[in-house]
């Protein structure tokens, strides 16, 4: 029965606030500098891709 209540809590928090980060009030911070990624890591991340995907001369799309 506690679960339940658990459950609610959360729709109702969600509904009150939604696309809220969860992890805000948990107070984590996530920068590069704390994860260590070098910069271009954190390029290829982001974009999920790779350096053999992803390289220099090839054509890509865009939407602005």
């Amino acid at each position: 029965m506690n679960n339940i209540r658990q459950i609610f809590d959360q729709i109702i928090e969600d509904l009150i606030n939604p696309f809220k980060d969860p992890r805000e009030a948990l107070e984590v911070v996530r920068t590069p500098e704390i994860l260590h990624f070098k910069n271009e890591e954190l390029f290829y991340c982001l974009i999920d891709e790779t350096p053999r995907t992803f390289k220099e001369g090839m054509i890509v799309s865009a939407t602005v």
